[in-house]
């Protein structure tokens, strides 16, 4: 008699970059660069990495342990204030690093991606930083007025007034002026 199953057992789960391992010698760079993409895409950030290394492409491992660390830094709760801290610097630090090895058009978006991991634990001076690296002169000035940095948010539309958005300039300027004026620091 033939040995008939009426039910398939599915095969176990497997790591998604198993079959890739496995087929390491007969897999090019572009297949594992094609995986590393579509992990990242899929927020699977750690196989990500892996593939992109198996590619040999450095600038991906890099964005893809960036973002695996800024998910890190956010899974951290606030309450481990330090731990939390250190996990967004981490971060940020990363995406700079991104930024550094990044084509032109990609770094803004690594520095804005470390600019905001430094505004999740308020370290105001390396949002800025980050903003005017990315040359994001609104971002920056519209940061600094909204943590109360008037100071600085004036400092930055007077260098930059013509990268900074009219709208975002003519706020700060009425601000500044009122908040001048009572003070008595008008010039």
């Amino acid at each position: 008699m033939l040995n008939q199953k009426l039910v398939v057992e599915p095969p176990a789960t497997r790591n998604p970059l198993e079959s890739f391992a496995n087929e390491s010698n007969e897999s090019n760079s572009s297949e594992w660069f094609e995986e590393g993409n579509r992990l990242l895409n899929h927020r699977e950030y750690e196989e990500a990495i892996m593939a992109f290394d198996n590619a040999g492409d450095i600038y991906m491992a890099a964005v893809a342990t960036a973002y695996q660390s800024r998910e890190v830094a956010r899974d951290i709760p606030d309450s481990e204030k330090r731990r939390h801290r250190e996990a967004f610097v981490n971060a940020a630090r990363n995406f700079e690093h991104c930024a550094e090895m990044a084509s032109a058009e990609e770094e803004s978006a690594h520095y804005v991606a470390a600019a905001r991991c430094y505004a999740e634990i308020k370290f105001h001076q390396d949002v800025l930083r980050a903003f005017e690296l990315a040359n994001m002169f609104t971002d920056a000035a519209s940061y600094s007025f909204d943590h109360n940095l008037l100071d600085t948010a004036v400092s930055i539309i007077k260098k930059h007034e013509a990268e900074v958005d009219s709208q975002t300039t003519d706020c700060i300027k009425e601000v500044a002026r009122l908040s001048y004026l009572e003070s008595k620091q008008l010039e």
